[in-house]
């Protein structure tokens, strides 16, 4: 459960970036919207106005703030990692929006699979980001 925890909450940030990939394949305008988006998730003032107009992603940001103690580092760090691995997601599903839904539930359900298909980079980050997560039911070692 500890292992799944620890990657759910990429999953909340990809439903930041529900961009309209609905073509088969990434055109031009699907590239262009894709990199809109992840510009998105990496810029903190353009996504905090996002956020600000949508309660899912209020949620979701709140969640990653509260995960990670509300350090800004960190918080800059998951949703520069959400960023990147979005990418991999809508190139897998081709932009396709219901294809790119479905492998999110498919995350849900199995995030290591999904995890097993990143790079070692991102695999490194995902550890680091994991490390600083705020657990109220850890006690510090002295």
């Amino acid at each position: 459960m500890l292992i799944k925890s620890r990657y759910l909450f990429i999953a909340g940030l990809f439903f930041l970036s529900t961009s309209a990939f609905t073509q088969e394949g990434l055109d031009k305008y699907n590239e262009q919207a894709l990199q809109q988006t992840q510009e998105l998730l990496r810029n903190q003032k353009e996504r905090d106005a996002a956020i600000q107009k949508d309660s899912k992603a209020k949620a979701s940001d709140a969640m990653v703030k509260e995960m990670f103690g509300g350090d800004p580092k960190a918080v800059d760090g998951a949703y520069n990692l959400a960023a990147e691995v979005f990418a991999q997601v809508v190139r897998e599903s081709n932009g396709d929006a219901k294809k790119m839904q479905e492998l999110m539930e498919k995350f849900k359900r199995d995030p290591a699979t999904f995890v097993n298909k990143w790079s070692p980079e991102q695999k490194s980050k995902l550890k680091e980001l994991a490390e600083k997560i705020n657990r109220p039911d850890v006690k510090p070692q002295k």
